[in-house]
């Protein structure tokens, strides 16, 4: 019989167990067996074979039925205990149903009738060779697969591991009832907590009460049954107390029967766009109020630029029938009276292009606190004795680049606004400090940008006001006091006073619990200035000089003419810019000084002014305005060397202001 390479590699490799008690038997087979396998190992009963089996673990093993001790039918039980996969292969001379049946019984893998051939055994012993190695094979491949899966399984455990340990989301899972079995390192550093302190606690421990309803339908709906997702925003409580905005996208894991087994949820701090959501919600909230302040301003704008020509002609004439009553005791006093109330109507009309952004800001280095000081005792008369005033300023100075009229005029606003807040007795504190902001602050209603400031506070003991009510206080015409009892423009001036000064304005109140009004103004490092002191009232105001006058309104022209030619001055007059510049050209030599208005048709004033300068750059130049708009500003005044006077402008200003220009020494 031939045998190839390999076999016979394969068969060096074997042990095999030969239990036979007939000794020539055992002698001649032993002798048989014992060339092609690698070791032969004989035993003479089944005793024995199973003790050489326990002692050498054979490959495969061949035994006789019949022997003494213990037949071989019982051997291979016994070893089928031991090794249950090892080949057995029986010899008998007996073919008996009974041993065939307990030979299937126990598993023998061969069964060879004696008298037994030597190739028909080593045949036998080959094929069950071939099948151990075959299925050794395929052991040893399953358990490689199974060492390759569990490596695996480690593998994606140690991926999964990382990604928990790395991702900036947390991570949770929870059994089917919300309780959570797992929680990454990146959720319990977010909630402030220890991992071991997460495990076995409820999800909706950890989310803010107002918060809880809604996370708690979401999570019934997955009890119910429900098969989607969650996919929601809403606020977690960190073991500080302090709470983040979270974004939780949440799914369930159910079995083959539907059954709900665990939920999984990453969740993400989205606090920073929650908050710079909040912040832009705010800001356009704060340009449609701009906005709507700004399309109502132009109206009253427009009213109060031309009522301040009418308060100039009532007190221009008012100013000259003085000078014919001197003598006139009781039609004096009615001049005068006129005056004064020409001087109160001239503050109505500042306020009104205050608000609306028209009045021509007159800024001027200054400190708040000298302000605050000198307007004191006339806040003290504006509120009632049942109320105290409290003033409180922070530093030696704070200085500003103001309108001090403007300013004065935001604190009285501010301090009648607090004053009708309060009921029966209560306090009103104003306070001044500086402030440093270095990142943008929301405050109140209000979003105050990074800078130095002059801060102002107005606080009132009051009863305070609703979110719904703040949001309209600066809204013209609103009001929240009785008929006839405010006008709702008191707070819009103060509003587009701050504006104008490139402030910041915060409301900061609560029903019951006050009203606080904080004013944010640029700071200024420079100096201030000495103020200049007025014109003196004893001078001789009379001139023989020529005027060119350049006025729109011819009401207002004819009291100029009217008042300068009574005081001895030639007024040469024109209505629009081209109209002056003509007759400037034609009376260059004559014209010693001209006071012309900002705004005027066809060529504005300060065009005109310019193409004056080009021919006469030293002839001075008296502007005046109700209001400059944009067409001029004060850097182009400086530019220009003009003297700019308000309107309505009073007589003696309008006189003096004229005489020093004429006669700067004097």
């Amino acid at each position: 019989m031939t045998i190839n390479t390999l076999d016979q590699n394969f068969l060096k490799t074997l042990t095999v167990l030969y239990v036979e008690d007939d000794a020539d038997t055992r002698i001649q087979f032993g002798d048989f067996l014992r060339r092609p396998v690698g070791t032969l190992i004989l035993a003479t009963n089944g005793v024995e074979g199973v003790e050489a089996f326990i002692n050498t673990t054979p490959d495969i093993v061949i035994t006789d039925i019949h022997m003494p001790l213990m037949d071989g039918l019982t051997m291979a039980a016994e070893i089928r205990k031991i090794a249950p996969t090892v080949p057995i292969i029986i010899t008998t001379a007996f073919e008996q149903t009974d041993y065939l049946m307990r030979a299937i019984n126990i598993g023998i893998d061969k069964y060879v009738v004696k008298p037994v051939n030597s190739y028909l055994l080593f045949e036998s012993l080959l094929e069950c060779a071939h099948r151990q190695r075959a299925e050794e094979q395929l052991h040893r491949a399953q358990e490689q697969k199974l060492q390759d899966m569990a490596e695996r399984q480690q593998k994606h455990r140690d991926e999964l591991r990382s990604i928990f340990e790395l991702s900036n989301a947390g991570i949770i899972l929870g059994d089917n009832r919300g309780v959570i079995t797992f929680a990454s390192p990146r959720m319990a550093k977010m909630l402030g907590r220890p991992v071991e302190e997460l495990t076995g606690s409820s999800y909706v421990d950890h989310v803010h009460p107002d918060d809880c309803e809604q996370i708690t339908e979401k999570l019934q709906g997955f009890l119910a049954g429900w098969n989607g997702n969650i996919d929601t925003e809403h606020r977690f409580v960190r073991s500080d107390g302090t709470f983040f905005w979270g974004h939780l996208a949440a799914s369930c894991i159910k079995d083959e029967d539907d059954n709900l087994q665990a939920l999984v949820g990453v969740v993400s701090d989205v606090s920073d766009r929650k908050h710079a959501e909040e912040e832009r919600v705010l800001l356009e909230h704060q340009l449609l109020h701009s906005q709507k302040l700004e399309s109502v301003g132009v109206l009253a704008g427009g009213i109060a630029h031309d009522f301040n020509n009418v308060l100039t002609i009532i007190n221009g004439y008012a100013a000259l029938l003085q000078t014919t009553l001197i003598d006139d005791a009781e039609n004096l006093s009615f001049v005068k009276e006129i005056s004064a109330s020409v001087a109160r109507a001239t503050d109505m009309t500042r306020s009104l292009l205050a608000f609306s952004g028209k009045h021509e800001v007159l800024l001027r280095y200054d400190d708040l606190n000298q302000i605050l000081a000198n307007l004191r005792n006339s806040l003290g008369r504006l509120i009632r004795e049942d109320i105290l005033l409290s003033i409180g300023v922070g530093g030696d100075r704070l200085p500003v680049y103001v309108d001090r009229v403007q300013i004065e005029q935001l604190l009285i606003n501010l301090v009648v606004n607090a004053r009708d807040a309060i009921g029966t007795g209560g306090t009103i504190s104003v306070a001044t400090m500086l402030v440093n902001i270095e990142h943008n602050r929301v405050e109140g209603n209000a979003v105050i940008p990074p800078g130095e400031y002059v801060c102002l506070c107005v606080t009132d003991s009051g009863s305070g006001m609703e979110a719904d009510t703040i949001e309209h206080i600066f809204e013209p015409f609103f009001t929240t006091k009785e008929k006839g009892k405010g006008t709702g423009l008191g707070l819009a001036i103060v509003h587009s006073i701050v504006a104008k000064h490139n402030g910041c304005i915060s409301v900061i109140s609560a029903p019951g619990a006050g009203t606080e009004f904080r004013i944010y103004l640029p700071q200024y490092a420079g100096e201030i200035p000495q103020r200049l002191v007025g014109p003196n009232e004893t001078l001789d105001l009379h001139g023989t000089e020529t005027v060119l006058m350049v006025e729109d309104d011819k009401a207002v022209m004819k009291l100029h003419k009217e008042m300068l030619g009574r005081y001895g001055y030639t007024v040469l007059h024109a209505y629009h810019g081209i109209e002056a510049l003509e007759l400037f050209n034609a009376n260059r030599d004559k014209i010693q000084l001209v006071v012309v208005d900002v705004i005027m048709p066809h060529l504005n004033g300060g065009e005109v002014v310019r193409q004056i300068r080009q021919q006469c750059p030293e002839l001075p130049v008296i502007m005046t305005s109700g209001y400059t708009d944009e067409i001029i500003d004060r850097a182009s005044i400086d530019e220009l060397k003009v003297i700019f006077l308000q309107k309505p402008v009073q007589r003696f200003d309008l006189l003096a202001t004229i005489h020093r220009c004429l006669h700067p020494t004097a």
